[in-house]
């Protein structure tokens, strides 16, 4: 397992418990990224082509650091965690989150 990419400390969901929405990976960044919804978050996102989220939904945007596989020569996989970002459709109060990487010492 890789122990370096788990997400640890207090967030307001699980982002890891979402469906997968989209990932992307950014070399230039040395960074992937991972779109994660709610059941209704996901269901909107491959049903709706204008992405007018309903009340209740939650995406999270996950980031994390690149580091070479030593196991597959050339692949790259999930390193430490970057940011880890938050949306909650409707939800007052909530809205939108960012939560501090942990270069910044801020708990995850």
């Amino acid at each position: 397992m890789n122990e370096l990419a788990t997400l640890v400390g207090e967030l307001p969901a699980n982002p890891l418990q979402g469906k997968v929405i989209t990932s992307a990976v950014s070399p230039g960044d040395s960074t992937m990224s991972t779109l994660y919804g709610n059941d209704l978050a996901a269901r909107c996102a491959r049903t709706n082509l204008k992405h007018d989220y309903p009340s209740g939904a939650v995406l999270s945007l996950v980031t994390w650091s690149q580091r070479e596989d030593s196991r597959w020569f050339g692949g790259k996989i999930p390193d430490q965690v970057k940011s880890v970002e938050f949306v909650f459709v409707g939800v007052a109060g909530m809205g939108g989150r960012r939560i501090p990487t942990r270069s910044t010492k801020a708990r995850l």
